[in-house]
């Protein structure tokens, strides 16, 4: 076990994720926006219906293709539009 020096780890704690919420009607295509559009420090969240926002809040949101085929999308679109910082 290796010892970490205090600078070491305040350096750790300020690398903080933004969460970007992305829009998706099924996770296979979740996963291929993330390997296309992923950035650095970034967390990516797969929203597919209101449930996946509740407790969170997002940097930004994105939208995969064919987004719109989850049910509710204009519900669930502005669930997770109130949750932007």
């Amino acid at each position: 076990m290796t010892k970490v020096s205090n600078e070491e780890q305040s350096n750790n704690a300020n690398l903080l994720l933004a969460e970007v919420a992305v829009l998706s009607c099924s996770r296979k295509r979740f996963e291929n926006w993330v390997r296309e559009n992923a950035q650095w420090q970034e967390k990516y969240i797969c929203v597919m219906s209101e449930r996946d926002v509740l407790g969170r809040f997002f940097k930004r949101v994105e939208k995969s293709y064919e987004w719109f085929r989850i049910g509710n999308a204009n519900e669930v679109e502005k669930a997770t539009l109130l949750r932007c910082r």
